[in-house]
């Protein structure tokens, strides 16, 4: 199977698990509050967040292996890969194992610390439990990801991904039909299903990466320094997004209204939706842009970076364009009592960033390949600071209210993403500032194309119903493909994307 064939299976079965994720929150959330209360659904948030934040921390450590592994292994250095590969493996073992003991602390001493209904207590515990050794688990056996990647097998991985998707909603259904209603069954569920991603990422390391083997003799300090000390300003960073993303709702809640905060999380539930893009299409060109840095082959890894900000800002710039054309008739089919004309431009608002982003976000990889994570924090950081701060001053001296909230964020994402972001990005991967942003300025055309395209589809269909609204949208897709496709991919890059789809067709 050639590298094509292998990107689109990955991004295919990525995409259809996404969609099935969705699907299982969408149907869980009604479920839960219904036959337990909303306390109990919250929990499940908590739990959830609970993983987040530890997996955070833990990015210290391994947001960097798959780099390390992967760059000695290619150039044949099997001592030195095998060095970081047990370094990752003791490591991730030892901090997962403190994180999970601390929280363990914290559950069984859960109704002491926060407020829970007594009828919940046990509930919660067993729900936070079963969420942790997931966490545990993924955690030790973390390090086997790296298999994958430097095999190329991405898409084998993200199969197993979609198996475990399923597996989940099964075992949900299955438990909440055969037994009495507990919140728990959710993080039994989570933890039952992640099995069949972890498993199969060993499997496929100790199938086709035989050279690497786990030895306590081969634990390095200083690998273990040199891997910490570069993961710590990912592990920052993913701090200051985090910051950047949910200080809209505390100052909404604090400057404004519940209630408009409430609107507010109405149109981030939407807006998020292209972040989730980014972690479809980046990952499955990783493998060869990693290998041909390996392999020191510059122009090979431009020409997969190039590949992977096309794919990823046609697809960011297909949902905007959709929603600009259907966001309106959506909301007025799904919550047709609320200010519908005021959530959808606050919606379109909000996803500004998201053209930006889907052409910056794959080459975000530059930093990982190159070890330059610093630099990229103290840009999220100063982003951050200046929205917050733009954010209250016109929230003081004006009447936008929400526009203040959305707005200032749009255009500080966006700056930060095709100005000090992609100036950046230039300047680690020695890439000519010309010759990069005219990729850029052509994926913004062809997306302000698509933009024009498909609000004249929908103007003249007039979508009124579901039926019609997803006629249409399935049309705006077609006519989205056309039009990125005729203006955003090269001539040569075309003709191997229609190779691959009348292969899979055949």
């Amino acid at each position: 199977m050639g590298n094509f064939g292998k990107i689109a299976r990955t991004i295919g079965s990525s995409g259809l698990g996404f969609v099935i994720n969705f699907l299982i929150t969408l149907i869980l959330v009604p479920y839960i509050t219904d036959l337990i209360n909303a306390e109990a659904y919250g929990w499940v948030k908590v739990s959830k967040d609970a993983v987040m934040y530890c997996t955070m921390l833990m990015l210290a450590i391994q947001d960097f292996s798959t780099r390390f592994i992967g760059y000695s292994y290619h150039r044949g250095d099997y001592e030195d890969a095998n060095r970081y590969y047990s370094s990752v493996f003791f490591g991730d073992t030892a901090l997962g194992s403190l994180l999970f003991t601390g929280a363990m602390v914290v559950v069984s001493n859960l109704d002491s610390i926060f407020q829970v209904s007594p009828e919940l207590v046990t509930d919660v515990q067993l729900l936070l439990l079963f969420t942790m050794l997931k966490f545990l688990q993924t955690t030790v056996l973390a390090v086997f990801e790296c298999g994958p990647v430097i095999t190329n097998r991405m898409y084998i991985s993200a199969r197993f991904k979609l198996v475990s998707y399923l597996l989940e909603a099964v075992l949900l259904v299955v438990f909440y039909h055969c037994f009495e209603p507990h919140v728990y069954w959710v993080g039994l569920a989570i933890l039952i299903s992640s099995f069949s991603i972890t498993v199969p990422n060993f499997i496929i390391c100790r199938r086709y990466t035989p050279e690497l083997r786990i030895k306590p003799e081969n634990f390095s300090m200083d690998a273990m320094r040199r891997l910490v000390g570069n993961g710590i300003w990912s592990s920052l960073n993913t701090v200051s997004n985090l910051l950047n993303n949910g200080l809209d709702l505390l100052v909404t809640n604090w400057f404004l209204a519940p209630f408009r905060m409430g609107q507010l999380a109405v149109v981030q539930s939407i807006s998020v939706i292209y972040t989730s893009i980014y972690s479809m299409v980046s990952p499955a060109f990783q493998p060869m842009i990693l290998k041909a840095y390996s392999h020191d082959e510059h122009a090979e890894m431009m020409r997969w970076f190039y590949l992977s900000m096309k794919t990823c800002s046609f697809l960011c710039s297909l949902l905007f364009a959709g929603f600009f054309a259907l966001g309106n008739a959506f909301y007025h089919l799904w919550i047709p009592n609320q200010d519908v004309d005021l959530l959808y431009r606050l919606t379109v608002i909000a996803m500004i960033p998201s053209i930006s982003g889907g052409i910056i976000a794959p080459m975000y990889y530059a930093y990982t390949i190159k070890v330059k994570k610093m630099i990229p924090f103290f840009f999220s950081a100063a982003c951050g600071l200046l929205n917050v701060a733009s954010m209250l001053i016109l929230l003081k001296n004006t009447d936008l209210e929400l526009y203040a909230v959305t707005g200032t964020t749009a255009v500080y994402l966006a700056a930060n993403h095709l100005i000090s972001n992609a100036l950046y990005v230039c300047h680690v991967l020695g890439e000519p500032k010309r010759v990069f942003y005219g990729k850029v300025a052509r994926c913004l055309l062809a997306s302000g194309l698509m933009v024009i395209v498909l609000k004249v589809i929908a103007l003249l269909t007039s979508p009124a119903g579901w039926i019609s609204l997803t006629a249409c949208g399935m049309l705006c897709c077609a006519a989205g493909a056309v039009v990125y496709g005729l203006t955003g991919f090269d001539s040569s890059e075309r003709a191997r994307i229609m190779g691959v789809i009348r292969k899979r067709a055949a």
